[in-house]
């Protein structure tokens, strides 16, 4: 059988890597053909202790432990290695996995993301019996994620080989293999880290296997023939374009919006008095016709093959509600805003979707209405709440799809511009307030992630534009000034006073014995 063996273990560290290799030849080498993945570095062999070794390339710091950009990165460019592997070489037998870190993450993700490709070969991962204590509180946003991928690649994994109490000894890998291929990879449900009784849904009146995509119009005449271009440019046959004009006064908007209702003849258009974003969207829900629905804001852009993936895993998927994407900025700005499966607590503390989910409009009529009081912002991050508060979540694929523009008009720049921080006390209060019950069931949890990232908010949340994002397009020397940046914020995190009080706290021998080199 042929073996994939992932690990972040770099070949330079000739001792660490030789001794990998010889107990995988010692423990799999007998049934096993095995071939090592790892970073590349210089001076690599091709094989070690009767391994054959591959290098993937990388443009990040696999050693940098604690920053989860670094974390994130390696894991995509890992799944990447897989892919390209798999479509060189043939599907391997089994893929292992060391879950040493968050690296079978993406991996696993786009096996449940792209479960045809992956059918037919079994994932496994290793984990250790212990893990090292790097010294940094367990809280920190950056590490407390990453066990959260962890927790998620243990429930994705076709099992676990290694110390746990219930993994198959290494011995009986070959057994548990062939089990695993006698059952091919079609899962119906995907593996949310947060499960939630759903609440009941009243049935809709709607197309089935229709998309309904809802345009957001107001005084936006400059950017809405892109944002139409892509719309109807979208690769799905049962489509619909919804344009709702919230009471357009620039006379010049008018009449782009005429020239287009003459150029799309079957794009609908519905006029009202100006009511603001949250009515319009609420107002379309309604309107559409479609099973799906999905909203276009009339200066974005959409690839055009995110609607016809989304749906297919809304159909696959019943347990999932809406499916999002990482999105591209564009305009005043460029990069890119990655996105994760939602999960609570972290839903509590950070809007964890794009702005251009794909939802089934059931789900959206009963749990995802807009609450047009949050007229400043924040109303789609109250909405993801409530579905999650009543059971239902989604899932990201982590490409950028999605292209969002920001201009020095737009709503979320007047955000990062208003100097009383509105958008962290008075709407986050505002969320507090509409879901009592859900921050109390978890406020352990959202105390401890908050006193352990400071009051500052040193690092958002897993969804904050970090040194993580850039790395399927950004060039090294972008790489290198974010990776800097992650060394200067694990240095934070170790030197805040929080965080210096409670290790003399829990360990104040060791916290003397630290301070006075």
């Amino acid at each position: 059988m042929k073996l994939w063996y992932f690990s972040s273990v770099l070949p330079s560290e000739s001792t660490t890597f030789r001794a990998l290799t010889a107990r995988l030849a010692v423990q799999y080498g007998g049934s096993f053909q095995i071939t090592l993945f790892v970073p590349a570095c210089v001076n690599a062999p091709c094989e070690c202790n009767g391994c054959t070794v591959h290098l993937f390339e990388t443009q990040t710091d696999a050693m940098l432990h604690n920053a989860l950009g670094a974390e994130f990165a390696l894991s995509c460019e890992m799944h990447l290695a897989a892919r390209k592997a798999a479509e060189d070489c043939g599907m391997p037998d089994v893929i292992l996995f060391s879950l040493k870190n968050a690296a079978p993450y993406y991996t696993l993700l786009y096996r449940y993301l792209d479960s045809a490709f992956w059918a037919n070969c079994p994932i496994f991962i290793e984990e250790e019996p212990t893990m090292t204590d790097d010294g940094l509180p367990f809280y920190l946003l950056p590490h407390w994620w990453i066990e959260q991928q962890k927790t998620f690649c243990r429930m994705a994994a076709s099992g676990i080989i290694g110390a746990a109490p219930d993994a198959c000894p290494p011995r009986r890998l070959s057994e548990a293999v062939c089990a695993a291929q006698d059952k091919p990879f079609q899962p119906s449900e995907f593996p949310f880290l947060t499960v939630r009784p759903q609440s009941p849904i009243s049935a809709t009146d709607s197309i089935p296997g229709m998309l309904t995509v809802i345009v957001p119009y107001y005084n936006l005449g400059k950017t809405l023939p892109q944002t139409l271009k892509s719309a109807f440019a979208i690769d799905y046959p049962s489509y619909e374009v919804l344009l709702i004009d919230d009471g357009s006064s620039d006379a010049d908007s008018i009449a782009v919006l005429r020239e287009m209702e003459t150029y799309y003849p079957y794009l609908r258009i519905v006029r009202q008095e100006n009511h603001g974003l949250s009515y319009v969207r609420n107002l379309g829900s309604r309107l559409a016709r479609g099973e799906y629905i999905t909203f276009l804001d009339a200066d974005d852009m959409v690839a055009p093959d995110f609607y016809r993936r989304a749906i297919a895993l809304l159909e696959q998927y019943k347990n999932a509600a809406y499916v999002s994407c990482w999105f591209r900025l564009f305009g005043d700005a460029e990069g890119y805003k990655a996105y994760f499966p939602s999960c609570l607590p972290a839903l509590l503390l950070d809007n964890m979707q794009g702005p251009g989910c794909v939802c089934r409009r059931s789900v959206f009529l009963a749990y995802g209405q807009n609450c047009t009081d949050m007229h400043k912002g924040l109303e789609d991050h109250e909405f993801w709440i409530n579905m999650a508060e009543h059971g239902y979540f989604g899932l990201n694929i982590p490409e950028p799809l999605f292209l969002y523009r920001l201009s020095g008009s737009s709503m979320s720049a007047a955000f990062s511009r208003d100097p009383s921080h509105y958008r962290q006390t008075t709407l986050f209060q505002v969320l507090e307030e509409k879901h009592t019950a859900l921050y109390q069931e978890y406020s352990t949890e959202v105390y401890n992630l908050l006193m352990a990232n400071g009051p500052s908010y040193l690092w958002p949340g897993p969804a904050s534009p970090h040194a993580v994002i850039g790395y399927i397009e950004y060039p090294p020397e972008f790489w290198m000034k974010e990776i800097e940046l992650a060394r200067t914020d694990a240095a934070n995190y170790a030197n805040s006073c929080s965080y210096r009080l409670g290790q003399f706290l829990l360990h104040p021998l060791r916290f003397f014995k630290n301070n006075s080199k």
